[in-house]
């Protein structure tokens, strides 16, 4: 992967949306005096996300009672996330449920969906574009959330705590002795993107979108400091129509107490990536420790890939993970888990999380599956700056 990461923040102080354009000539043809590749960044804030939001229950009324192909698309979405929540064992009420849809600022005409339930919100999406002057096109998308509250609070305790012994599925926490998951239910976010290139429809006749989805969970050990933070997102590519192909070329996710949080007094350790080249099977990962005599600990599952490197950094409480690659692969997923201590043994702390995908998508040449710029690999990346 090319390129240096780059200093991205959300701030709620920042305009609605944000564009920025700058042309850059490639190395290779220095002397040419058109810029080879046009670089534009966008940011859609939390402000502008919040003003586009509709309760779930008022996105199924006005999906049922008009022929308004927006509004009824926004209705299946509201049901597959909250399809996807239930398979779960996290069962919403619909007036609790928020989804906003907005056009993306850098692909005109080319929405952004996002469903979520009220114990977190997206702070803001941070979009990059590249384009070659010979059609090749990459796409990145940063994805900020928090609880919306974000303040820290005060611990539940296991008597609060969900009824169900873990998560199901592919999701979450597999076993987790002596630990149990502060209430209430922690739901995931799901991101629908429609790309720049035409895709095949579904079922509903609507073209395929890009789809992120991104989960969080809060482990603590009772009557002690000791909390274990487990993270996760599933990336799913949008299917292209004929002609077209797109890869995605980098994931990751970072998680970190939230910028005003006095909670947690140090990250202690995190998961580590489980090595084979395939990265279609999955394995099981153990973090934990020993408090008061007791051994706390959670087991996640992870997909096992030698193109994915950990994030850990003690100075800022953050860690991650992140996927580099270059995959037509529909479907990739990270997993990562952090062991924190708190400040004390009763104060809930506040984690904030950030979700990172770029996509690079071409036309192909005619009569071949090969495209004519392949050798674009210009790469952007994300440095968190205090999220």
């Amino acid at each position: 992967m090319n390129g240096d990461r780059k200093s991205i923040q959300f701030a709620s102080v920042v305009a609605m949306v944000t564009l920025v354009a700058v042309g850059l000539a490639n190395p290779a043809t220095a002397g040419e005096t058109e810029a080879e590749y046009v670089e534009t960044d966008a940011i859609v804030n939390a402000i502008a996300i919040q003003s586009m939001k509709v309760r779930g229950d008022i996105v199924r009324a006005r999906a049922v009672a008009t022929s308004d192909p927006g509004s009824q698309r926004l209705g299946r979405r509201l049901t597959e996330y909250l399809d996807a929540e239930a398979k779960q064992g996290r069962f919403h009420d619909e007036r609790r449920v928020f989804a906003a849809t907005m056009d993306n600022p850098l692909l005109p005409g080319r929405p952004i969906t996002v469903v979520w339930a009220d114990q977190t919100a997206p702070l803001g999406i941070h979009l990059h574009k590249i384009e070659r002057r010979d059609g090749g096109i990459k796409l990145g998308m940063n994805l900020a959330t928090a609880p919306p509250l974000q303040v820290d609070g005060k611990r539940m305790g296991p008597s609060s705590a969900p009824t169900t012994p873990g998560s199901s599925g592919f999701a979450g926490v597999t076993t987790h002795p002596n630990m149990y998951k502060e209430a209430p239910a922690q739901p995931c976010t799901t991101y629908w993107f429609r790309p720049e290139i035409p895709t095949v429809p579904d079922a509903n006749g609507d073209p395929t979108e890009h789809q992120m989805n991104s989960c969080w969970e809060i482990w603590a050990q009772n009557n002690t400091v000791h909390f274990e933070y487990n993270r996760w997102a599933v990336w799913t590519l949008a299917r292209p129509s004929s002609r077209y192909r797109v890869w995605t070329q980098d994931f990751s996710i970072l998680s970190r107490p939230w910028r005003n949080s006095t909670a947690i007094s140090s990250l202690v350790d995190s998961t580590y990536p489980s090595g084979q080249s395939s990265c279609d099977t999955r394995a099981t990962v153990t973090i934990g420790g020993t408090y008061g005599g007791l051994t706390g600990q959670i087991s996640i599952p992870v997909y096992q890939c030698t193109t994915t490197w950990r994030h850990f950094d003690t100075g800022r409480k953050m860690f991650g993970m992140d996927w580099d690659g270059f995959t037509e692969n529909r479907q990739l997923r990270l997993d990562a888990a952090g062991r924190y201590n708190a400040v004390n043994k009763t104060v809930l702390p506040v984690w904030a999380d950030q979700t990172y995908v770029s996509t690079y998508s071409c036309y192909t040449l005619l009569f071949t599956n090969v495209c004519s710029d392949l050798d674009f690999d210009r790469g952007w990346k994300f440095q968190d700056t205090g999220w």
